[in-house]
């Protein structure tokens, strides 16, 4: 309790179990913090050993093309990366190289950021009404 009071003032609330409420913790930071490059953003996800072995896996595979589907969690995605209103990136990270294909979607995107024959380009998600099934 000393240092809530040292923070600020503890009270009740006329809402939430006996009047509390916890609030989870949040997230905030500029969109504007980090590199405009989304190539550095995948470079960097190589850092992670759960990509770096999806990629080893899937370069590895004896396979006739060698396809990568990335769905970055919120936590890895930079704000600035939220909506999918940036440019595709002009290189493809040296870690990746080995794939035949890299596809990159976000929950918070309207469309599909492919890296296929040597170049980046966004691609529209098919509607459910377009789907052959």
């Amino acid at each position: 309790m000393a240092l809530v009071e040292e923070v600020g003032q503890l009270s009740r609330i006329p809402r939430g179990p006996k009047g509390i409420e916890v609030f989870p913790p949040g997230r905030a930071e500029w969109s504007d913090a980090v590199d405009s490059d989304f190539g550095l953003q995948l470079a960097g996800w190589l850092a992670l050993e759960h990509i770096r072995r999806h990629v080893r896996k899937t370069t590895g595979a004896p396979a006739p093309s060698r396809h990568l589907f990335l769905v970055p969690l919120d936590g890895v995605l930079p704000i600035r990366f939220f909506t999918d209103r940036f440019e595709a990136p002009g290189y493809l990270p040296d870690g990746y190289r080995g794939l035949d294909g890299l596809w990159v979607w976000s929950a918070h995107w309207q469309r599909v950021l492919v890296w296929q024959g040597g170049e980046w380009a966004w691609h529209e998600i098919p509607s459910a009404a377009g789907v052959v099934g």
